[in-house]
């Protein structure tokens, strides 16, 4: 017989298994909470003996600064407010000395006048600040050193120097005062003139750049050229019997008060009374006037009476041959324009003694002293002076 086998049901083979499987989950549970929870002590534990012990609190110890200790302290930090904490005012004092190089406000607390003058300079001219010179003695001289312009006689023009920009010139005059002196031929080239600006360029580079001209320009640009060089050699390239001619002639007769350049100059007979001419009214010297021939009557009477009213001196007059020129002349001064006369020509009046009484007069009224009468010899011609000095001073009172 074939032998017979027996096979268990797969249910009965499952039990223990599933048995087994439970227990080693169980096991593994176990294990996992206890190495978690053996971990988290480990950790307190070990934090607890890392954590240092609190230190005890220092003390802090301040110290306190001293007089000589702000004084150190002051200079180092160029700290002002430091200097003025100092009670002891000798130190006080030299701390703000120390200081009023570099601080201002140090500077202006010195006492010692002669330091804080010098200081407060420089501060001045330093920063630009020409208020500043309010705190020194020398005002005008601190204000000068911080504008030299102030000193000038043209402070437009010194200013314009000063900026070294000839763009701020208004006009050819100040482009060539501009030129010549800083030497700056750009500014030539900035004039509207042609004259000027050859005129210029042949003063900065030492070129004739005239000749290049049409004769009248050329003339006018050898006038402007000596004129502005200085150089009177450079009128005798200009053309005779003309304006420029004379003019430079003139120009240079006056400037040097040298009469006999007009007769030296070959200048015609009417240039050369006229060049006479403006070398008396040019220079005060009547001498001019006198060189002028005594059948030139014309230009002796212009040469006189211009005189006579430039410089308030009816003396000139008496230059003049004819007599009814010669009343114009006086009338001029004395009758027309009384403000003007100088009292110390009226003795110079020869010719004339009713004209000669009139500027005694006239001197009185003008500097109210009647002692200018007494001048008169003639007892009724200086009471006359005397009531015409007293109806004067009546009606400059009344009015």
């Amino acid at each position: 017989m074939g032998r017979r086998y027996k096979f268990k049901t797969e249910k009965e083979g499952s039990a223990p298994i599933i048995v087994l499987a439970f227990l080693i989950l169980v096991i593994l549970i176990g294990v996992g909470v206890g190495f978690i929870f053996f971990n988290k002590e480990e950790g307190e534990k070990g934090g607890a003996e890392e954590k240092p012990a609190p230190k005890p609190k220092e003390e802090v110890v301040v110290e306190e600064c001293d007089e000589n200790c702000k004084y150190e302290s002051a200079l180092k930090e160029e700290n002002v407010a430091l200097c003025k904490a100092i009670n002891n005012q000798t130190l006080r004092e030299n701390c703000f000395r120390e200081l009023s190089d570099s601080v201002l406000e140090a500077c202006l607390l010195v006492e010692d006048r002669e330091v804080r003058d010098f200081c407060a300079r420089n501060f001045a001219v330093k920063l630009k600040n020409i208020t500043l010179c309010d705190q020194v003695s020398d005002r005008e001289g601190c204000r000068i050193a911080v504008d030299p312009c102030l000193s000038a006689e043209d402070y437009e023009f010194c200013t314009i120097l000063q900026s070294g920009d000839p763009t701020q010139c208004g006009d050819d005059n100040c482009l060539m005062e501009f030129a010549l002196a800083l030497n700056d031929s750009g500014a030539c080239l900035l004039m509207e003139s042609e004259i000027s600006k050859r005129a210029c360029q042949s003063l900065i580079s030492g070129r004739d750049w005239c000749k290049e001209l049409e004769a009248s320009e050329k003339d006018y640009c050898y006038k402007k050229y000596a004129e502005m060089s200085d150089k009177p050699q450079f009128c005798y390239e200009i053309r005779r019997e003309t304006l420029p001619y004379r003019e430079c002639i003139s120009y240079f007769a006056v400037k040097y008060r040298d009469k006999n350049l007009c007769k030296e100059s070959g200048l015609v007979l009417n240039d050369l009374w006229i060049c006479y001419i403006n070398y008396s009214i040019g220079t005060g010297d009547i001498s001019g006037c006198e060189e002028i021939h005594r059948l030139a009557t014309t230009h002796r009477f212009k040469c006189a009476f211009g005189f006579a009213k430039r410089y308030g001196d009816p003396s000139a007059c008496e230059v003049i041959e004819r007599t009814a020129s010669k009343i114009t002349c006086y009338a001029g001064v004395l009758i027309h324009e009384p403000e003007i006369l100088d009292p110390s020509t009226c003795d110079g009046i020869t010719s004339s003694t009713v004209w000669r009484y009139k500027c005694y007069t006239v001197s009185a009224i003008n500097s109210k002293d009647p002692s200018y009468c007494n001048k008169i010899p003639e007892e009724a011609e200086r009471n006359s002076c005397i009531n015409n000095y007293q109806k004067a001073i009546e009606e400059s009172v009344g009015g």
